[in-house]
């Protein structure tokens, strides 16, 4: 079995001959265990989700946080729920990200953009869900 070095662990000829499956540039395997370890918790997943579906340069945290609560409670989610996902959201996700590049996070003025990393982690995103 051939195990595949440090500087090339993921490269854009994943061997799928599915042609929608899309394809990831080549990785170290630093930087897909710290992608893997981002895509690690749930409402991180839910978040970069709900960002990729807007079209607009930005989007406003209470928006993230009711979209997220959504799609993790269901569409009746309680004040409460949405108070764990603005909380968690607030103090330790969206500064994971931000830290990662995946996400500008612009705290004061309660706005969340894309950040220069958003793509690579969207595509890894579904790269996974092809499987």
């Amino acid at each position: 079995m051939r195990v595949p070095d440090d500087d090339a662990i993921l490269d854009s000829d994943d061997g799928c001959s599915d042609e929608d499956t899309p394809s990831l540039p080549v990785q170290t395997a630093e930087e897909v265990a710290e992608l893997f370890e981002i895509l690690s918790v749930t409402r991180r997943v839910y978040a970069i989700s709900v960002l990729a579906e807007f079209d607009s340069e930005s989007v406003e945290v209470s928006t993230l946080v009711e979209q997220v609560a959504e799609l993790e409670y269901s569409a009746e989610y309680s004040e409460r729920e949405r108070e764990r996902v603005y909380v968690a959201l607030y103090q330790s996700h969206l500064p994971t990200l931000q830290e990662a590049r995946v996400v500008e996070y612009y705290q004061e003025r309660g706005v969340v953009k894309r950040g220069i990393r958003f793509e690579q982690v969207e595509r890894l995103l579904r790269v996974v869900a092809a499987l």
